[in-house]
């Protein structure tokens, strides 16, 4: 969105109010739609609530040559230097959704655009030009511009704030750097160079500890790999934890449905405040619902909920700008609410170098003048963002400021975000953008979050796939190996070690209205209670690996094995599992698997069993239940059997070939 937009935005908007209002006011306010109290009301000519001339042709005409005022909250110059920055974070957003059609994006742009002004000092006068209008400074006193820009970090990221944020400019190896912009850089931005060492690791390393030492502990990993041929990289991390004004109880919040399309709607974590307090309007040209809730610390989070469920919001997405956004803020209109919106955890890391090419930014990839930073050529070459927010119940008290008047309506809003919607975090004093995100699926990121507290997520990557009735994982290592996890969903059943799981761990089909009986955390008690009595050198899970792993076809399955594998050690002492004994043990899986199969029978290892480890605690019904029958589908199926008993009989001479001759 350019220069000429940003200034048309300032004069107007377009929000209408919606019907139903009562008070003793003339003029024409936004409220949510009440078909219960008044007429229908006439649209808005401005933001600023002002009623609209009868006759609106004499009205243009006698303001035709009146010079539009300047809204006094722009008069503060750190003020208007946080609109001019703000509207670069909302080109950049964007200009990233459109790439990212399908996923959650989310953003801080104020520590990129910190680390792009910061680099302007280092630009000849053509590449300066250049960043300033994608930054918006062709619209303010440029003289002033860095000098400001001290103080609203001080404004926005002091130290005393929540909100941490880390910007920084990282040159290539052994870069002679000029002395007089690393002063200035130092003292406008309080911002210190980075040159490469040429030790990839330890790079890396030190750019991680960096931001992790900026976002005091709550970033661990900013980066996963080192690129290469690095000559700029700009580095861009913030974290924020928010503490709403009035808290969520905790025993209001429950799994509801969120409606991810028309044709897909899933269980997600949902606070609830039926008695809530906020600001509320509804924009009909927009068709959206924006609610405002107060944070602590001058902040704010903005909803845009469409109407319709919908994945495509670019009609609000080209609408936000810095003035636009000021100005639904000064419409909006306290008002009782039944609210429900999703905890969140979000977790957003991008290299943004591809975003930015395609914006007036692309020069800085292939010729920008850079001689004021260095007598050597250089150029922009990679860019790194990683943004982190959590909102969930934590509060500063339990009940609104008695001071806070909402107004009085009929029936309280209903303001329900169970679809796709947009958030933007706001800080309220300046006006500065310090999140924006475009939100389609509230449980992606929680997974992307808990993995990065895990050991093994330095050395893999992770890509949660689409799954309606469990978490599928798609882990990637530097060399490029593929690993897949699935994770299910389920619910305890009083104190015992047995859940109603959304998926069977056997691998049987349920409905997705069904939910089955999972014995897995059982199960897993059990190897655990083996692991503390086996000998160091124990082969019972070396046996289970080698027949998984040789598995062809689609009868006999891992948890067939496993199933065995169990039986097996309950039956026999757990120290009779020695490597010496190796051959043995994975024949008596064979043999035990043969007997089964002759049989059509093959007991589930937790249902009906009476005779496991005290510490496996399972509901009295399920141990005295009848044994369920993993092989029931191989009585009712002859195909199926012949197919199981061809399928075992090829398992059996590749284990033979693996253990004469090793292939």
């Amino acid at each position: 969105m350019g220069a000429e937009h940003f200034k048309r935005a300032l004069g107007s908007c377009n929000l209408k109010p919606a019907e139903g209002w009562a008070g003793g006011s003339s003029k024409k306010q936004m409220w949510p739609q009440q078909t219960h109290t008044v007429p229908d009301p006439q649209p808005l000519g401005a933001c600023d609530g002002r009623e609209e001339p009868e006759n609106s042709a004499t009205a243009d005409g006698a303001n035709a040559g009146e010079v539009e005022e300047e809204d006094p909250f722009y008069k503060s110059p750190v003020n208007k230097l946080a609109a001019a920055v703000s509207n670069f974070g909302y080109d950049l957003y964007r200009q990233q959704s459109s790439r990212t059609a399908t996923a959650n994006v989310l953003l801080s742009p104020f520590s990129l655009a910190t680390a792009l002004s910061g680099l302007s000092l280092g630009a000849g006068e053509r590449t300066e030009d250049v960043i300033s209008r994608a930054l918006f400074y062709d619209l303010l006193n440029k003289a002033e511009v860095h000098d400001t820009y001290k103080d609203l970090l001080s404004s926005v990221t002091g130290p005393e704030k929540s909100m941490k944020s880390a910007s920084r400019i990282i040159l290539e190896k052994r870069l002679r750097v000029k002395p007089g912009f690393h002063s200035q850089l130092e003292k406008s931005y309080k911002m210190r160079l980075r040159a490469l060492s040429g030790n990839t690791q330890l790079d890396l390393q030190e750019i991680n500890n960096w931001v992790r030492q900026q976002t005091k502990g709550r970033i661990m990993r900013f980066m996963k790999d080192m690129p290469t041929d690095v000559s700029i990289l700009l580095a861009g991390a913030a974290y924020f934890k928010g503490v709403w004004k009035t808290k969520f109880d905790t025993k209001k919040t429950a799994l509801m449905d969120f409606h991810l399309d028309e044709a897909r709607t899933v269980k997600v974590s949902m606070m609830s405040d039926p008695k809530a307090i906020l600001r509320y309007g509804f924009d009909s040209e927009l068709n959206c619902k924006i609610a405002q809730l107060p944070l602590t610390e001058g902040i704010s989070a903005m909803f845009f909920l469409p109407t319709k469920v919908t994945q495509n919001m670019t009609l609000i997405e080209e609408s936000l700008t810095s003035e636009f956004v000021h100005d639904v803020d000064k419409e909006l209109k306290t008002v009782h609410a039944v609210l429900s919106l999703p905890k969140l955890k979000l977790n957003y890391e991008e290299a943004l170098g591809s975003t930015l090419k395609e914006t007036r930014l692309q020069s800085l990839f292939t010729s920008p003048d850079f001689t004021k930073m260095s007598a050597k050529p250089i150029k922009l070459s990679h860019v790194q963002h990683k943004a982190v927010l959590e909102l969930s119940e934590d509060g500063e008290r339990s009940t609104p400021n008695p001071g806070v008047n909402a107004a009085r309506l009929t029936f309280p809003i209903e303001y329900h975000v169970d679809r796709p919607f947009l958030l933007v975090l706001r800080d309220d004093t300046t006006g500065t953008l310090l999140f924006i995100g475009k939100i389609l699926d509230p449980r992606s990121d929680l997974v992307s979050s808990a993995w990065e507290e895990m050991p093994h997520s330095r050395h893999y990557s992770l890509r949660v796939l689409p799954s309606r009735r469990s978490c599928k994982l798609d882990l990637t290592s530097a060399s490029g190996r593929s690993l897949f996890v699935e994770m299910l969903f389920g619910v305890q059943q009083g104190n015992s070690d047995v859940f109603l799981s959304s998926q069977a761990p056997e691998a049987i089909f349920t409905p997705g209205t069904m939910w089955a009986e999972s014995s897995a955390v059982a199960e897993a008690k059990f190897f655990s209670h083996v692991a503390r009595q086996a000998l160091p050198d124990s082969v019972h899970l070396k046996c289970l690996q080698l027949c998984t792993s040789s598995l062809v076809g689609t009868v006999l399955s891992s948890y067939t094995f496993k199933t065995v594998v169990m039986h097996l050690l309950n039956t026999y002492p757990v120290t009779s599992w020695s490597r010496a004994v190796f051959t043995i043990q994975l024949q008596d899986v064979m043999c035990y698997l043969r007997s089964c199969l002759e049989a059509k029978r093959l007991n589930h290892f937790i249902f009906g069993n009476e005779c496991l480890p005290e510490d496996i605690i399972l509901p009295r019904a399920t141990q005295r239940a009848e044994p369920l029958n993993l092989f029931q589908c191989l009585v009712q199926d002859p195909e199926a059997y012949a197919k199981a008993l061809g399928e075992f009989q090829e398992l059996q001479d590749r284990l033979t070939g693996l253990l004469l001759f090793g292939d």
